[in-house]
């Protein structure tokens, strides 16, 4: 099992109807050789010959083999045997080995909780032809614990017209003697029914055909695009998953221009309107200049360096501005037009002198297209995640632990070059640190440790059992 990936091991556990969500790959590989262990015995066994020997029923006189009989299925339950509990009660306990303290608290069973929870679906009887004995099936479809979208499992029992039941059979790996708890919960099922349409012999003028009883609705996932809060669906929705755009946030500078309008509106208007304090404008912020203002002022004065010019330009006001501003803001954006930042620092330092470099030109000045692949997606849409976990981890082994997200970081002596890190940590017994969040898409599956095994190309080594 050792040598097994993750996905392996959580196909031969939810094979075996065992839950793996969010167990960690050691986890897996304890559970998987225990069932393995567990189901050898089990998977070993003939089912086919199992199930024979269930069809072959013993009465008075002899034995019964039911075994080829033609079977004639009906939905019609109104022939179906009056089956009480006392029946029920009386397979689990000679054919299952319920004890009598499990009987006291079946009702915390997991055949009857599926019962409760309407795993049972398509409840069918069948008469059998060709034998002067008075044998019913009874079969349905049940639905399994933990997969609920997985194929369901044929679950048949055979019962006399009296509704003693004599065997039963399920499609599961634990089946082989009659008494899963897919069984179970097909018996608590059919008393149930038969519990509540003792009259249903007796016709009368408002008389259907006796159906089974519809199960609740299946959760079915669906796209958030694709939810309908409609109280009338009746029409179809007008939009939709291509077309449906929420609408994005709207970050700071965009409120202070919709402000802006709303006072201009109000100013200018011949209705005497009365501008409300919440909508007036804020005081002036003092933005820095930006690279394009700063190398305009630079060409109408007289220095000679263009970075010693910028770098007295730059107040410390200005950079603790830059750092606070938030990565997901229009003005973080412009704040990095004519700046080398550390995303395009590489593509710039590898520029020959006889290159125009003129799509590198564009990245430093911000008129590229931005570029958007999933697994940029998905490491964004992972961050504050991956972020949270970090903090939480360090939290134990260091002291007023924080990890904070930052805007631009511009180096003091030289303002062009800067750089956004996913995150700053602080604690009581380290200086601050440099925090990059890399979530692979590539890799999503298995855990740190296991990368530099598999993808020696990724920029992650292991020696000595150390990443």
């Amino acid at each position: 099992m050792d040598k097994k990936s993750v996905s392996e091991l959580k196909k031969i556990l939810t094979d075996r109807g065992i839950p793996c969500n969010g167990k960690r790959r050691a986890e897996l590989v304890t559970l998987a050789e225990k069932a393995v262990k567990l189901y050898r015995e089990r998977e070993g066994c003939d089912h086919e010959l199992s199930e024979r020997k269930r069809r072959c029923v013993v009465v008075d006189d002899g034995t019964v083999d039911l075994n080829g009989k033609t079977v004639h299925w009906t939905s019609d339950l109104k022939t179906l045997p009056s089956i009480t509990c006392g029946d029920v009660f009386a397979y689990l306990t000679v054919e299952c080995g319920w004890s009598s303290q499990r009987l006291k608290q079946h009702k915390s069973d997991d055949g009857y909780r599926m019962f409760v929870d309407k795993h049972i679906e398509m409840v069918e009887v069948g008469r059998i032809v060709d034998t002067n004995n008075d044998f019913v099936y009874i079969r349905g479809k049940v639905k399994p614990e933990q997969r609920h979208t997985a194929e369901r499992y044929d679950t048949w029992l055979l019962c006399c017209s009296t509704g003693e039941v004599k065997s039963a059979g399920c499609g599961c790996i634990a089946a082989d003697a009659g008494s899963c708890k897919h069984v179970a919960a097909l018996l608590f099922t059919v008393e149930n029914f038969s519990s509540r349409h003792v009259d249903r012999g007796t016709a009368v003028g408002t008389d259907q055909q006796c159906k089974w009883n519809q199960p609740r609705r299946e959760s079915i996932p669906v796209r958030i695009a694709e939810l309908d809060y409609r109280h009338n669906k009746d029409k179809p929705q007008k939009h939709s998953c291509t077309s449906f755009k929420p609408v994005l946030t709207i970050d700071s500078a965009a409120i202070l221009k919709i402000r802006e309008k709303i006072v201009a509106s109000c100013t200018t208007s011949g209705h005497n309107a009365i501008v409300l304090t919440s909508v007036l404008p804020p005081p002036p912020k003092n933005t820095p200049p930006s690279i394009p203002e700063l190398c305009a002022r630079f060409q109408s004065s007289d220095e000679e360096s263009i970075v010693e010019f910028i770098s007295q330009a730059t107040s410390d006001e200005h950079l603790d501005y830059y750092r606070s501003l938030s990565q997901d803001d229009g003005e973080w954006l412009d704040a990095r037009i004519g700046r080398i930042t550390a995303s395009i620092a590489a593509d710039v330092r590898s520029l020959k002198d006889t290159s125009e470099g003129k799509t590198v030109i564009q990245r430093v000045m911000g008129t590229a297209p931005r570029i958007r692949t999933k697994a940029m997606d998905y490491g964004h849409a992972h961050e504050s995640v991956a972020r949270q976990i970090y903090s939480s981890e360090m939290e134990t082994h260091h002291k007023d632990f924080e990890c904070n997200t930052t805007g631009l970081h511009l180096l003091p002596e030289a303002p062009f070059l800067g750089a956004s890190p996913d995150g700053i940590s602080t604690c009581a017994c380290h200086a601050k640190r440099v925090v990059e969040i890399k979530c692979t898409l590539k890799h999503k599956n298995l855990s740190v440790k296991e990368i530099p095994a598999i993808d020696p190309s990724y920029h992650l080594e292991s020696s000595s059992g150390e990443v």
